[in-house]
């Protein structure tokens, strides 16, 4: 049930995924977190926050990764709040986050423009360990960037010793964001010296930041 389940989200199937639920509660094999946990993500992903939210709340045990699911689902949907939520109800009853739950709510704090809501999350990120994961800094970098803190995402950037495509990318769309167009066209050129090929996520701040600068020979080279 769990890998038909997760068959559907590739296609979008969400009524043969209400189906297979139907067929989970028929053969009595409910209550299982790693099921309910699917039907979570296979609802939200096939675009219905609701039962997935419904599904959660009928679930009388819940995992990290269901609370992580569950946080995820209602970023992918734009429902910032709720995430910040439900992650504050998971601190309430006492579990702890692990490092894939932060990147979801970096997301959040950055879909509200919440600087100060990211900011005491960071504080928490470093308090548990968490900010040399790299997804985590590079959701961190992110945010600050998106909630125009340019510099607290450079400061980020600049502490991550093992860069990737996705932290390069992320400075410099940050700083195209911010107006500082020829440094995210320097940060390019080190990038590049690096060794880093760039991807189809680097050329849109690439591009957006030759327009500001009037470099047309760069912008089509």
């Amino acid at each position: 049930m769990s890998s038909l389940l997760r068959n559907c989200v590739p296609l979008g199937a969400l009524n043969q995924g209400r189906q297979i639920h139907a067929n989970v509660l028929i053969n009595g094999l409910m209550p299982n977190v790693v099921l309910e946990t699917d039907l979570i993500i296979m609802y939200s992903k096939c675009g219905s926050i609701t039962e997935a939210q419904q599904v959660f709340e009928s679930m009388p045990h819940r995992n990290m990764h269901s609370w992580n699911s569950m946080i995820a689902a209602h970023v992918r949907c734009a429902q910032w709040d709720q995430a910040l939520q439900i992650f504050s109800e998971f601190l309430n009853l006492g579990y702890q986050p692990d490092h894939f739950t932060y990147p979801c709510l970096f997301k959040a704090c950055a879909g509200q423009r919440a600087q100060f809501k990211g900011k005491k999350l960071h504080n928490h990120v470093i308090k548990m360990g968490y900010d040399s994961h790299l997804i985590v800094s590079c959701a961190i970098m992110d945010m600050y960037a998106k909630c125009e803190r340019v510099g607290d995402a450079e400061k980020v950037f600049n502490g991550i010793s093992q860069r990737d495509i996705t932290s390069w990318n992320a400075m410099i769309a940050g700083y195209d964001r911010a107006g500082l167009s020829l440094k995210a066209l320097n940060t390019l050129v080190e990038m590049q010296r690096e060794g880093v090929v760039i991807d189809s996520m680097t050329m849109p701040s690439v591009l957006s930041a030759c327009g500001h600068e009037g470099n047309l020979l760069q912008g089509s080279s």
